[in-house]
């Protein structure tokens, strides 16, 4: 099953990759966010813990851009797992990134 960009026509068999696509390409949203303090921002979790490995030397997860962040009522963390990813506006944890986007958006 293929999901498409009603924008582009990007085509995806991942749904996942379809909401990056778009927050990234379309929306020009980066909500993650370089953990030190050097401010690079990124749409694609994965593009800020590559940095964080080659720049800084570190594998911790990437946090919210904080002058983009807001408040939600949805996504979270399960009580069971152990929150990874850390909102910066608002300090809130969560176990994947898709879950940062969920609370962002």
């Amino acid at each position: 099953l293929q999901h498409f960009c009603s924008k582009c026509g990007y085509a995806t068999v991942n749904k996942t990759s379809l909401l990056y696509h778009i927050i990234g390409m379309h929306l020009k949203v980066e909500p993650f966010r370089c953990s030190s303090d050097c401010n690079v921002t990124n749409s694609l979790p994965s593009n800020i813990r590559q940095h964080e490995a080659r720049m800084h030397g570190s594998s911790s997860p990437p946090t919210v851009n904080p002058n983009e962040a807001t408040p939600s009522n949805r996504g979270g963390p399960s009580p069971a797992q152990d929150p990874v990813y850390t909102c910066s506006g608002c300090s809130e944890r969560f176990r994947a990134p898709l879950d940062v986007l969920y609370h962002y958006l």
